[in-house]
């Protein structure tokens, strides 16, 4: 039995576009090195020779971008034929084009919700009631228990009696506290949401407020105020507080 011969090939393995790019721009960033070396320029020869490399830099970096997004091209078309598959059916809310289950869900939400709400006033005044009922009951069982006299059987019993009613009320009142408005649909009990939100009734008392409180925001929000203003050369502001200029960069 003779073994197969094994044939080498001498061919250099090929040069993609990615690898001619990033071979010019590490020898770029070689000579980077050399002029950005803790020293600054000092004759127009220097400055020019830097604004040559700084051309380099920026038109490799554009080329290789540019091939980025071409090598990347078929994946994301990949992604995006998945994604709309899906999307079609799981876009949440929020999306331009919502998906079937999201909106049917909150449809379906919106159904039950009138219900639960008038339900969920209905356990309220069912609550206050209880409350008040077992507040009453307490006040009975207290006076009954003051007014009853050890030799008196009869208003010993009714004492007892009025205890064991301001208990019961004391426990139909926890029940009502703890009861709230469900649908039941063969899993979690579906119920109203509530979440913590905020009204501003008085926006200046609420601005001096949060200024104190943390300053940072308001800030950068006056700064990007300003600097819409200045790039729109809008000059409204100029001496309340503001003062624009022109930086050289």
């Amino acid at each position: 039995m003779s073994a197969e011969p094994i044939h080498l090939s001498n061919n250099p393995p090929v040069e993609t576009p990615f690898d001619i790019i990033v071979e010019s721009i590490n020898d770029a960033l070689i000579e980077a090195k050399n002029w950005a070396d803790g020293t600054v320029a000092e004759t127009q020869e220097q400055v020019d020779e830097i604004a040559r490399l700084i051309d380099d830099l920026t038109g490799n970096a554009k080329a290789l971008e540019a091939e980025r997004v071409k090598e990347k091209k078929p994946l994301d078309d990949q992604i995006d034929a998945i994604q709309s598959r899906y999307n079609v059916y799981l876009a949440p809310l929020k999306n331009k084009a919502p998906g079937k289950v999201p909106t049917a869900i909150d449809a379906l939400n919106a159904a039950k919700r009138p219900f639960l709400i008038k339900r969920e006033q209905e356990i309220e005044a069912a609550r206050v009631k209880a409350a008040e009922e077992a507040a009453a009951k307490a006040r009975a069982a207290a006076e009954a228990l003051a007014a009853a006299r050890a030799s008196d059987l009869e208003s010993r019993e009714v004492a007892d009696q009025a205890i064991r009613d301001a208990e019961d009320a004391q426990k139909a009142a926890k029940i009502a506290a703890n009861d709230k408005a469900h649908a039941h649909g063969g899993g979690r009990a579906q119920g109203l949401r509530t979440r913590p939100v905020a009204d501003i009734t008085d926006l200046n008392a609420a601005v001096r407020h949060y200024w104190l409180e943390n300053s940072e925001p308001f800030r950068a929000l006056v700064q990007k105020l300003a600097d819409d203003d200045a790039r729109q050369n809008r000059r409204g502001a100029e001496g309340k507080g503001i003062r624009f200029r022109e930086e050289r960069y």
